[in-house]
């Protein structure tokens, strides 16, 4: 008797574990549609975070790289920093479009030349860019002013690509 018991016991505590485990999964994935839904509303009246949060959204979590590059779009149309050098970067990766580098490069461009602190990372590409002759024809000058400029705007990588292109300049 004790080991019917026992059995019984294990089961049922078992079977409360998993159900509160499916539950949480399952708010945290209503939770989850609920946010998207919101995200959604949001980015349709133009906002661009909503819309820079969407195109992170499904080019990292969903991998749907179409709904990626039209809200990164968007958003990169008005002007954000952020979703121009995300956007740059699905060209210059081919993330669900073509490799472009051409694009990447305009893209990375427009978001480097509003220089702020957001655009240290396009100014760091573009460096890059300009460094190894990627899209464009190589120009160390080129290269030391973007990466000089990413510097300024905090970009630890820029710092040492700066520091060695003046070493052996």
């Amino acid at each position: 008797m004790k080991k019917i018991f026992l059995t019984l016991t294990i089961t049922l505590t078992t079977t409360t574990v998993l159900t509160a485990e499916t539950k949480r999964i399952y708010s945290h994935a209503s939770a989850s549609d609920k946010r998207l839904t919101a995200l959604t509303e949001k980015a349709e009246q133009g906002d661009k975070n909503a819309q820079n949060e969407l195109g992170i959204l499904y080019t990292k979590f969903k991998k749907d790289y179409k709904k990626a590059l039209y809200w990164l779009t968007q958003c990169a149309e008005q002007e954000d920093i952020r979703c121009q050098s995300n956007l740059a970067y699905m060209y210059e990766k081919g993330k669900g479009v073509e490799k472009d580098i051409h694009k990447a490069f305009e893209w990375y461009k427009k978001a480097a030349e509003q220089n702020s602190e957001l655009a240290s990372a396009a100014q760091y590409r573009l460096g890059q860019m300009y460094k190894h002759g990627n899209g464009v024809k190589a120009d160390k000058e080129q290269a030391i002013y973007w990466f000089r400029k990413a510097t300024k705007n905090g970009d630890k990588d820029a710092r040492q690509q700066l520091h060695r292109l003046l070493k052996n300049k």
